[in-house]
């Protein structure tokens, strides 16, 4: 085997065992996404829209997170971040705040990470870990590797899509977190947080992380966040036109994406209910 794979597995497994008590919660209460805390602020944990970069900041408080920054070179800010169990008020306020990306964006950068620039050889699954079985049961192809185009990827995103459909499957139990559209992601904290309504939601873009980080933490930021998954190219557009990925999978994220964007604020403040309403205006 080869010695970075060693070496990778290595790590994972330290990592694991410094932060036991929080990867044990992971794996007998795996979550898609969850609400945790930055300084007296609630943030949304979605997928590929700054969340590493967030998880950071909010970690450095941790002494076991610092341990693997120093002497292990290591930044576990994932499993050193888990959601809260309950949302309460903070300090009279009652707001969630998370970010954005447009889903074309996103969809790509999960590619470009996932399977083009995978430098283990390892297949990315679009099914979750835990529902492995369904492609066994189904014969569904649920796997892709770097030799891989991102058309080919979008294609069997939808067909995925399509025969759990065919199965009355939702779609957010079985797909990676990763490619769940930011908008159910959104939808689906209600199951966690049932009293997420008395909330107002504040929805940024992306490229205002820095500026809202820098409001958090009362210091300016300048994070180089999301460097590994930094897009140069456009060209990944004409696939995602050519199989109408946005309008079949995400929808309501274009949407989204579009009304934050034309924002003369450059913000959105919503309810959860207004978020719940996205889908049935359209």
């Amino acid at each position: 085997m080869d010695g970075i794979i060693i070496r990778k597995i290595f790590f994972k497994i330290l990592i694991r065992l410094i932060f036991l008590d929080k990867s044990i919660i992971k794996i007998i209460e795996p979550k898609d996404t969850g609400i945790f805390k930055l300084n007296k602020n609630y943030i949304v944990d979605i997928p590929k829209t700054g969340s590493s970069t967030l998880k950071h900041f909010a970690s450095l408080n941790s002494t076991r997170y610092q341990f693997c920054i120093k002497f292990l070179k290591k930044h576990p800010m994932h499993i050193c971040t888990t959601p809260e169990k309950n949302i309460l008020k903070i300090e009279e306020d009652k707001k969630i705040f998370l970010f954005i990306k447009s889903p074309e964006e996103r969809i790509f950068s999960v590619y470009k990470e996932k399977v083009m620039e995978n430098k283990y050889n390892q297949f990315y699954s679009l099914i979750k870990i835990n529902k492995l079985y369904f492609q066994y049961n189904k014969n569904i192809k649920f796997y892709l590797n770097k030799n891989h185009t991102f058309l080919r990827f979008c294609e069997e995103i939808i067909n995925l899509k399509t025969k759990l459909k065919e199965n009355n499957f939702n779609y957010t139990d079985y797909f990676d977190k990763h490619i769940i559209s930011q908008y159910d992601l959104i939808l689906n904290l209600k199951k966690m947080y049932p009293n997420i309504n008395e909330f107002k939601m504040i929805v940024y873009p992306i490229e205002k992380l820095n500026y809202v980080l820098s409001k958090f933490l009362k210091k300016e930021i300048n994070s180089k966040f999301n460097l590994t998954t930094k897009i140069k190219s456009k060209d990944y557009l004409k696939d995602i036109r050519k199989t109408n990925l946005n309008e079949l999978v995400f929808k309501e994220d274009k949407l989204l994406y579009e009304s934050l964007i034309n924002s003369k604020k450059g913000y959105l403040e919503y309810s959860f209910n207004d978020f719940a309403d996205l889908r049935k205006k359209n």
